[in-house]
Formats: structure tokens, C-alpha cells, sequence
């Protein structure tokens, strides 16, 4: 209990001044923020216990504690401060959710928490040499919690268990000094918790934020808790400041003192605190974007004076807050949810997508005088690495803009998109002239800046060639496609904005992925689908070993195939990437076509890439709109499917046709296919569209889709689809990559390293097939087995195969692993070296956990 005598006689008026000017100069004080009263004096406002505290230094020679004394009105504390003529007045505190102190109000939740903590401890007490038997046992009980109305050991979720837990066992040598320092402890304080937490950081002791702290949790559950994000920025939002996990005791204990305040103030158990607070933060996910306030653009104007103004900043940290990154937070939200998912939910998920203000200048405080955020490739160090779709809100400008755009750190992706614009050549410049009136180009040099319409841009590449027009040597910043608007407009655009930002992004998509893939995809202004081969090309197959020759898979496999396309009549290639999906549906449509008797006609074979943006008016049909003398008008187009249809229904009927829907699994397949669903069970059979026109699904068409099976769409294929279809899966296969190496190896790759590298991320990494490396990855004859065109020259070259290594393995195979919550670097190393290369790269640098951007 606190002892309220602790305060001593004498403390004067001039004592607790000097006590506000120490506070402003951030000593170290350990007291929290004040939760229900404050001190007024002079325009500021000061916790009362804070000054009682740093007051006292002068009587008693150190700064009393937070615990050694009470506060509140009726505290000796509060009667000090009034009679020495200070203001205490009430602090208006945020809201709490009724969502919230709904989850504190759990009887049942308490006392099955509490009773596991105690058996913990109890655990603790008794327990001098830890095995891991009797360590999973201490987990098992830090986890117990009750929802549902049963008991669970979930209450940290992955924290405490699977991958997490090994690390922790793998660790128990190191642990075992640090808990015999708990095992001899007698009662938790302050001083104990400080001394105890710093010994575990200065160990490097794994999971030093959940660990440790769920450890003091289960011994001291009414005065602390974990130290963990969430539950940081769920406790700050309701008193009105910042906490920042940090490797600093004495961070962790004052946020445990402003969470005591904040739990004594609303009657709340501590030891709900996690699971209750948690709830701040997930209300957030059912919340959209409705818009910005005019006081964002105030704060955005004033912020372009106030680059060098720290006091400033920490004046107005609740009002940016309010204002500016939460606002934000929703728009990226909500654009990431509705549109960027579609597209590529890996993109939609990249980590730390919006900007911050303060600069990581090395201990400066200068600021940012604009805010951003930018969707970017997950495989790229950092979003100013990146390809970009962003959004950049200025007052130093007075504008905002949004679009597509790269900066002066990112030559690989502008070497890539430069060329894939080149080979696209006209059809560049008809795509930039679909982008609307609005869209401008800016292209910065060294020596000058141009802005121009992008149907003036248009013009200027169809006349002067683009490297003409955007001279790649001079580029130093890139806003290929992009709004711009005066500030001024940006609160009348409310939650339209999110909307007008997504649609632009999904039209500047073919960008983004031609800066990350070379290529540019983009369809023609007649409908979404591919100029694909349609069966008449070069390639023609007499037999199965044809194909099998070509294509290094064995012919029994590709018999299977043939026969389950004519029994089912449509089925689906299904692989990891670099598997040669898609390359071996083209190639097998085209077979498949020609592999009739002559006296038949020849079928068509072609390809649809399913874009991710698609609805069922692409695919099918749909209302477009058309201007004439009469004005506006809607009429019904063809979709892609039924544009191909009907050319294929001009050939006699005894052909047969192939249509591949690449990637099926992009769209909302389901929805997109509409009533194909349907007449893929009964073909010949007479149905009514959308529109009411009737059609008929020919009995000689038959449907070959490819899917990724590392895409996390996968597993939310609709049911009824999947009965459709047979699925044939296309795993890696190291044999297919030796008979391909057999002319081509000048790297001297041994095949069995592709088998081994894929055994090690299943035995270790915990990677199942499905998602491992595809062979094709190595073959670039085939262009990772993707591509039509094939240069049968190419070959493996010692530099070719450690670009591929980098540049794609390795950033794939991180990317597995950050999704699995596992430090990526040991796996990258034992790739480099199965593979046997020994290099280095800037990324695998272990981050500073300490950077401003935490």
C-alpha cells in the first residue's frame, strides 16, 4: 500500500516550480502522464504526482517513486500542491469504448487468469534448475485464459507457442540464471522489475518484449502487464500521449504506472488489461476512411515552418494525430482492403506503408514538411526503394497528390520499367491516353522539371519515341501518371477519396508491374484480355514426346492431362511459382488443338490473364457507356470470353478450342465467371445471361487454368469452382531442371541443389511444397517458365544464377519467413550456400530496433 507520510514537510511553492522546469526538461522522473487531474499553471499542465515527486529531491536528497506515495483528491499530495496555490483541475480524458470496459467486466476471465498466475509463480518459486518439460509447463500456464466458456492457452496467441517456444527452449541454458534471479525474488517492485528486465536485455535473451514482462504479469498481475505494440498504442490513444516499446526499463516501468492510473481511474482488473485494450486497437479494423478535416490542412500549412520546431511538435502530437495519421491510417486501410488485395494481397500487406514526420536524422530534430504514403514491391528494402502507387499530401506545396511514380534510389525498377515500355511501344501511348484528363506526367532531371498532360505525353511518344520524351540517363525522379490537386480541395473530397485513389491505382497497376517484372501487360481499348497466340504460331506438335521433348515434363504425366482434359473437359495447373504453369498450359492448348485427325479442322487455342481488377462486364458482358448525337447512352459489349467465343464458333465444329485463363485465382473467380459456373457442368445446354440474351456453351471448348498455390487467394476459391475443375499439380522438380541443364550449364549448377534447398525450407523452415522454389526459376530459356517467346541461346551463366539467386529466391524466401513471424536471415545464408555463393547484401544487416520509425 502507499504511504502517503513518505512526502516531506517543507516542500515550497519555488521547489515545485523548479520541480515544472525539470519535468519540461525531460529528467528522468519515471511518472507517468496524469490520467484524471493535472496542475495548471502558465498555459501548461503538469502531473501533480510527478511534481510532488520531483520537489522532494530538495528535502530528501532523490525524487520519491511513483509507488512511495498516493494521489487524488483527498491525497496529501493534492492538499500540498492547493495550499501552495496551484490549479488542479479535472483532465477531459479520451472516451473509452464501451467495447472496451465491456471486456474488463469479466468475473470468470479474472479469476481463471489469476489462478494461472499463480500456479505459474508458485512454479517459479520452487523451481531452481529449469528442463524443458518444466519450462513448456510455465508457458502452458502464462497462456491460460478462458473465452468461450472454456479455458484456452491462447491469451498471447503465437507469442508463447510453436516456433516461438522453440526459440525460447533452444534457449534455456541462457535462461536458466536469469529465472533462478526470479526464483529467489520475494516480492516484485519497481526497482526488482528494472534491475531483473535489464539483466534479461544485457543477455539478448529472446522475445525480451512478451517474455520477461508476461513473467512480471503472472507475479505482479495488479501492478504490471506486457510490453508489447498493441497494447502501447491501445494505452496511449486513451490518456493522450505516445508510448514506444523500447530496450529501456525504465520506458516499461512508466507505462505500467500510467496503465495502474488509467485501470484505478476506470475500476479495471490490471490483469485484463491485454486482452481488453487489445479491442482499441481491433475497432480500428471496422472503421473506413470518411474523409480529411479542414484542420488537416492547417496542420499541413503550419507543419512547412515548423520542420525545425520540436516544442511544436510535441505541442501538437494529438492534434497530428487526430488530424493527420489516423485519417491517413483509414485511407491506406481502406484502400489496401478494396482494391490493392485484389490485385496482390502480398502488395496490399507490405509493412509501414505510410511515412513519418519526425526526420532519422542521428539525433536531430528537424522534421518532414509533407506527409506520404506508397503501396511498394514487398520484395524492395524500403518504399523509397520501391516502384510506388502513392499518396503525398503537402502544405509546403499547398497540393496533394496520388499516382504512380519512382525516385532517384531506384534504378533496377526504372531499368526494368524503361524497357518494358519500350517493347510495348505504341500501345504505351494509347494506354496513357486511357488514363483520363486529369493524369499528369512529371519527370525530373538533374537540370529541370517537366510536368505535361498525359494525352500530351501521349502525343509526344507516338511522334518522338519514349526514350525521346523520358531520356532514362537523365531521370532522377519519375511521376509517371499521377493527380495533382490544390490542398485546399482535400477535406471536400471525404471518403470519395479513398474510391478516386483506388480506381486510379487499379488503371496505373501495368506500371507497377512493369517496374517489378520487366513486362508490360496491359490490354487493348477493345476489352482486359491478352493478344496472345491464338493456336497459329510457329509451334506445331505431332505427338505427346513432342511435347514432352519441349518441355522436359514425362510423357505419362502429360497423358494423364490429355485424358482428364477430355473427361472433365477443364482443369487447373497448380504450383508454386516457377513451375512452369503457364508455359505448359499454352503449350499443351496448342497441342491439344492440333492433335486431330487432317481431315478435321484445326481448333484455337488462347489466352486470358484474369486481371485482378476484374468484374463479371470484362469477362462476360456488360453495360458500357457511348456518347452520340443523342447524348449519352449505355450500350451492351462483350466480354473477353464471349469476344473469343465467338470466333472460335466460325470454325467447324469437329475442332476443338482451348481457352487458358491464366492465374484464375487473381479475381474474384466466382463472381467474375458468372454463369460459366453453371454451364461448365451442362455444356449444349441453352441458358439466359445477365442481360437476358441467350447463349449456349459449346461442347468443344475446353479450359485449362494455371494458379498459384503460394497465393494466399488459394484457399478462398470458391467450392463450387473447385468441384469443376480437376487440379493437376506442377511441383518443383529437380529432374525437370537437370534434363534442362544438360546443354545449357555453364554455371556448373548440380540440379540436386534445388532439392536440397526445398528439403531444407520443409524440415526447417516449416515451408510446405506448395510454396517452395520452382524450377523453372532456373531455366531462363523459358523466362521462369512464363513467357511465350522462348531463346533457345540462353543458357545458366555464373552471373545469371546469382541474380536469380538474389533477386528472386532470396527475396521470396524472406518473405516466407517475416509471414511466419521467423528472422529470415539463417535461411538466406544456408541458401547462398547450398547454392554456393557467399556474398553479403545490405538488407540482412540486423535493423536498428532503436530507429525513429519504430
Amino acid at each position: 500500500m502507499e504511504a502517503q507520510h513518505i512526502i516531506p514537510d517543507g516542500i515550497s511553492r519555488d521547489d515545485v516550480i523548479l520541480a515544472m522546469a525539470d519535468f519540461d526538461a525531460g529528467i528522468d522522473h519515471r511518472f507517468g502522464t496524469a490520467t484524471k487531474y493535472q496542475v495548471f499553471h502558465e498555459g501548461k499542465v503538469y502531473p501533480p504526482k510527478a511534481l510532488i515527486g520531483i520537489a522532494a529531491r530538495r528535502l530528501v536528497g532523490r525524487i520519491l517513486g511513483p509507488d512511495e506515495f498516493a494521489g487524488g483528491l483527498s491525497s496529501r499530495c493534492f492538499k500540498v500542491l492547493k495550499d501552495l496555490g496551484f490549479e488542479i483541475v479535472r483532465k477531459e480524458v479520451l472516451s473509452v469504448p464501451p467495447a472496451v470496459s465491456q471486456r474488463f467486466k469479466n468475473p470468470k476471465r479474472e479469476e481463471v487468469r489469476l489462478a494461472a498466475a499463480a500456479e505459474a509463480t508458485a512454479l517459479i518459486r520452487k523451481t531452481a534448475l529449469w528442463t524443458a518439460e518444466t519450462f513448456s509447463d510455465l508457458l502452458r500456464q502464462l497462456n491460460t485464459d478462458w473465452a468461450r466458456n472454456k479455458v484456452l492457452h491462447n491469451r498471447y496467441g503465437p507469442g508463447l507457442i510453436g516456433s516461438n517456444e522453440k526459440k525460447l527452449l533452444r534457449s534455456i541454458d541462457r535462461l536458466q540464471l536469469w529465472l533462478h534471479r526470479v526464483h529467489l525474488t520475494e516480492n516484485l517492485n519497481d526497482e526488482i522489475v528494472r534491475s531483473l528486465y535489464q539483466d534479461y536485455l544485457e543477455r539478448k535473451l529472446p522475445n525480451p518484449y512478451l517474455f520477461p514482462t508476461a513473467i512480471f504479469a503472472c507475479m505482479a498481475p495488479d501492478r504490471y502487464t506486457l510490453f508489447v505494440k498493441p497494447l502501447l498504442q491501445a494505452t496511449g490513444r486513451l490518456v493522450g500521449r505516445v508510448f514506444r516499446r523500447s530496450k529501456d526499463p525504465n520506458a516499461y516501468l512508466e507505462f505500467n504506472y500510467a496503465m495502474r492510473e488509467l485501470c484505478e481511474e476506470h475500476e479495471w482488473p490490471m490483469c485484463l488489461a491485454d486482452a481488453a485494450l487489445f479491442d482499441v486497437q481491433s475497432s480500428d479494423s471496422r472503421e473506413e476512411f470518411d474523409g480529411y478535416a479542414e484542420d488537416a490542412i492547417d496542420f499541413l500549412r503550419e507543419l512547412r515552418d515548423r520542420t525545425h520546431d520540436p516544442e511544436w511538435h510535441q505541442e501538437q502530437h494529438a492534434r497530428y494525430a487526430q488530424v493527420l495519421r489516423d485519417p491517413t491510417r483509414l485511407l491506406v486501410k481502406t484502400i489496401a482492403e478494396k482494391y490493392i488485395t485484389k490485385l496482390d494481397p502480398q502488395v496490399a500487406a507490405v509493412p509501414r506503408p505510410i511515412s513519418i514526420l519526425k526526420k532519422n536524422d542521428f539525433g536531430g530534430d528537424s522534421y518532414y514538411p509533407y506527409y506520404w504514403f506508397a503501396f511498394f514491391d514487398p520484395a524492395a528494402e524500403s518504399k523509397t526503394k520501391s516502384v510506388q502507387l502513392f499518396g503525398y499530401l503537402s502544405g509546403e506545396g499547398d497540393l496533394y497528390r496520388y499516382g504512380f511514380g519512382l525516385g532517384r534510389y531506384c534504378a533496377p525498377y526504372l531499368s526494368r520499367l524503361m524497357g518494358a515500355l519500350r517493347s510495348a511501344g505504341p500501345r504505351f501511348a494509347d494506354y496513357l491516353s486511357s488514363l483520363g484528363d486529369e493524369v499528369v506526367v512529371v519527370h525530373r532531371s538533374k537540370s529541370s522539371k517537366n510536368s505535361l498532360p498525359v494525352r500530351d505525353a501521349a502525343v509526344a511518344i507516338r511522334d518522338r519515341g519514349i526514350d525521346k520524351v523520358f531520356p532514362e540517363s537523365e531521370i532522377e525522379d519519375l511521376d509517371l501518371a499521377i493527380e495533382v490537386h490544390p490542398l485546399d480541395q482535400l477535406a471536400g473530397r471525404g471518403p470519395t477519396l479513398a474510391e478516386d485513389m483506388g480506381v486510379l491505382f487499379t488503371k496505373l497497376w501495368p506500371l507497377f508491374q512493369a517496374g517489378r517484372t520487366g513486362a508490360f501487360d496491359w490490354p487493348d481499348t477493345d476489352g482486359p484480355e491478352n493478344d496472345t497466340d491464338d493456336g497459329d504460331g510457329d509451334e506445331t506438335f505431332e505427338s505427346l514426346a513432342d511435347l514432352a521433348t519441349l518441355t522436359n515434363i514425362p510423357e505419362e504425366r502429360l497423358r494423364e492431362m490429355e485424358e482428364a482434359l477430355l473427361a472433365k473437359g477443364q482443369l487447373v495447373l497448380v504450383g508454386p511459382p516457377g513451375t512452369s504453369k503457364t508455359y505448359l498450359a499454352q503449350r499443351f492448348a496448342r497441342y491439344f488443338v492440333q492433335a486431330q485427325p487432317k481431315e478435321r479442322a484445326q481448333g484455337r487455342s488462347h489466352v486470358i490473364y484474369m486481371h485482378a481488377s476484374w468484374g463479371y462486364e470484362d469477362f462476360f458482358e456488360g453495360l458500357r457507356p457511348k456518347v452520340d448525337v443523342e447524348g449519352l447512352q449505355f450500350e451492351r459489349r462483350d466480354g473477353a470470353f464471349l469476344k473469343w467465343i465467338e470466333v472460335a464458333q466460325r470454325i467447324p465444329s469437329p475442332a476443338r478450342h482451348v481457352l487458358v485463363l491464366d492465374e484464375i485465382n487473381r479475381c474474384d473467380t466466382a463472381a467474375v465467371l458468372g454463369e460459366l459456373l453453371q454451364l461448365m457442368e451442362y455444356r449444349g445446354t441453352t441458358v439466359q445471361l445477365l442481360s437476358g440474351r441467350p447463349f449456349v456453351f459449346p461442347r468443344n471448348l475446353h479450359i485449362i487454368g494455371t494458379m498459384n498455390s503460394a497465393d494466399r487467394s488459394v484457399g478462398r476459391m470458391d467450392l463450387a469452382l473447385r468441384r469443376r475443375f480437376f487440379f493437376f499439380e506442377l511441383m518443383p522438380d529437380p529432374d525437370v531442371l537437370a534434363q534442362w541443364l544438360k546443354d545449357r550449364n555453364e554455371c556448373g549448377l548440380d540440379a540436386e541443389a534445388l532439392r536440397e534447398c526445398n528439403q531444407y525450407l520443409e524440415r526447417v523452415c516449416g515451408i510446405p511444397p506448395e510454396q517452395q522454389i520452382g524450377h523453372a526459376l532456373f531455366m531462363p530459356s523459358s523466362a521462369g517458365g512464363e513467357d511465350i517467346e522462348e531463346d533457345s541461346e540462353l543458357s545458366l551463366t555464373p552471373e545469371l544464377l546469382r541474380q536469380i539467386v538474389s533477386y528472386s529466391v532470396i527475396p521470396y524466401v524472406r518473405e516466407l519467413m517475416m509471414e511466419r513471424g521467423r528472422d529470415p536471415r539463417s535461411a538466406v545464408k544456408k541458401i547462398r550456400e547450398i547454392f554456393g555463393m557467399y556474398w553479403q547484401d545490405a538488407e540482412d544487416e540486423e535493423e536498428d530496433e532503436n530507429t525513429s520509425s519504430d
